[in-house]
């Protein structure tokens, strides 16, 4: 039976669904992008204040029969995943109108609040019906999103491409999910783990375990199904490859979390194995393949699957048998990854404009002789990814690190280091570009305007990269809130 009060748990996602259909109604019959850029944003808004009061009262419950669950994972990720909703958007107000991505209405925002909604119930959800459910939810959307700018023949191919490895993923998944329903007869995350301890050695559960785990790299973009990352993040417009490269991977990576510390915690020896096969192939792929590319978007999309490899070793390094938030460096790692790639992206959207699209690597030559304080947020941008010292990326990978050394991992440690290094190179490529190459034609032609909204974005801009400054100066910060996030 459904106890009603459980919908009050759910307001945030209630909230989000009815006005974001209101929105879609709305831009039926006064197509004003202005009005749904407004609207959008203050939905967003009042979803993070809702969220923000609910932690306060610390929820813990599960609820719809098990369906969805209310705890400290699920809420904090939920936070996050609305302010890097609102950032984008925010981000995505003048590249959307230069590059006609709002040609025929508003639907850009409506359809990333509906991904947005998909990913929320993905962090939250308590079975397996839930997490495929939200997983399609998050991903439809983007599908649709890549192909908006239809003047554009590589975002036709990018959303292809996309489409059709993402429904083959999202079926191995599925496939995944009904191995283990058959032979366990239950679809609830905690159910599963009293039928998986005792069925240690059975291997129809072993190969249940890799096709989900396939299906979830897949999202994450780690080798072997990272196909699909450099042409999808070059193909799409540049915010659409900040909505992509961001929030789904948080999202995918809590489903990921749940079911392996929830259901097959008995198997964590196998799917330790698994990630370090995809955690080596990752980091040696993603670093090599990123140093020959001259579009940075590319780069960035390779840098993304390093990161990804990177982010499954803090799974490597843990006992989830000891009962403590053993994944607490991964998602300390992928948030603050994360938030760096907001304002990667961030910078790129603001230096284009209708006659020019910034992705190139040519393109930023010079940045610092036309913006001096771009330039700098540019720099502090790419030492962290690079996870040099004092930045934020050096205290995700260091944690990671001494996890490894810790659990008698030291060849990975060593590995992750030695390709780390080699990463470093295509960073500090961009750092020279930035501070020692002549500005480049392209770059000189940018008129950093004083309008309204390039004001909001610059400053959005500059506090987006204090706060990688902040937490580089005060990990505990974020380290404190990650340890946090307990699951149940």
């Amino acid at each position: 039976m459904i106890n009603y009060n459980s919908f009050i748990l759910i307001l945030p996602e209630i909230l989000l669904l009815c006005s974001t259909l209101i929105i879609l109604l709305i831009d039926l019959f006064k197509r004003n992008h202005n009005i749904t850029f407004i609207i959008s944003l203050l939905v967003l808004f009042i979803s993070t204040i809702f969220l923000i009061v609910m932690q306060q009262f610390d929820f813990v419950d599960r609820i719809f029969n098990g369906s969805l669950v209310i705890d400290n994972f699920s809420q904090y990720l939920k936070i996050f995943l609305c302010i890097i909703t609102f950032t984008s958007f925010v981000y995505s107000r003048a590249y959307v109108k230069d590059f006609n991505i709002l040609s025929q209405g508003g639907e850009f925002y409506y359809l990333a609040l509906f991904s947005l909604l998909g990913q929320m119930i993905m962090v939250s959800s308590g079975n397996l019906l839930s997490i495929y459910l939200g997983l399609e939810l998050m991903s439809l959307p983007l599908y649709t999103m890549i192909a908006m700018r239809r003047d554009y023949s590589k975002s036709i191919e990018a959303a292809l491409k996309y489409f059709i490895l993402g429904s083959i993923a999202s079926a191995v998944l599925l496939y995944g999910f009904s191995l283990v329903y058959g032979i366990s007869n239950s679809l609830e995350l905690v159910d599963l783990s009293a039928f998986v301890q005792g069925a240690i050695g059975t291997k129809i559960v072993i190969f249940s375990l890799i096709f989900i785990l396939a299906g979830l790299s897949f999202k994450l973009g780690v080798v072997p199904f990272h196909m699909w990352v450099p042409d999808v993040y070059h193909g799409s417009p540049t915010i659409i490859t900040l909505l992509i490269s961001t929030a789904p991977k948080i999202a995918a990576f809590a489903v990921m979390i749940r079911i392996l510390f929830n259901s097959f915690v008995a198997f964590y020896l196998d799917w330790q194995s698994i990630m370090i096969i995809f955690s080596i192939l990752s980091l040696a792929i993603g670093n090599i393949a990123a140093i020959l590319q001259t579009n940075f978007k590319r780069v960035l999309a390779y840098s993304t699957i390093s990161h990804m490899g990177f982010i499954l070793l803090g799974l490597v390094g843990v006992e989830p048998l000891e009962g403590s938030v053993a994944y607490v460096d991964a998602i300390f790692y992928i948030i603050s990854y994360v938030l760096t790639n907001m304002a990667i992206f961030g910078l790129l959207m603001f230096f284009s404009r209708a006659s020019f699209d910034c992705e190139n690597l040519d393109d930023l030559k010079g940045l610092n002789q036309v913006s001096p304080i771009m330039a700098f947020l540019m720099l502090i941008c790419m030492l962290s990814l690079a996870g040099l010292p004092p930045f934020v990326g050096f205290y995700a990978k260091f944690s990671i690190l001494q996890n490894l050394i810790n659990s008698n991992h030291l060849y990975l440690a060593i590995y992750a280091v030695l390709f780390s290094l080699i990463g470093a190179f295509y960073y500090l490529r961009v750092i020279k570009l930035v501070y020692f190459d002549n500005c480049n034609n392209n770059l000189s032609l940018i008129k950093l305007n004083n309008s309204y909204h390039s004001l909001v974005f610059k400053n959005l801009l500059i506090f987006n990269v204090a706060s990688i400054i902040i937490i580089s100066f005060f990990p505990d910060i974020l380290f404190d809130l990650c340890a946090q996030m307990t699951i149940i």
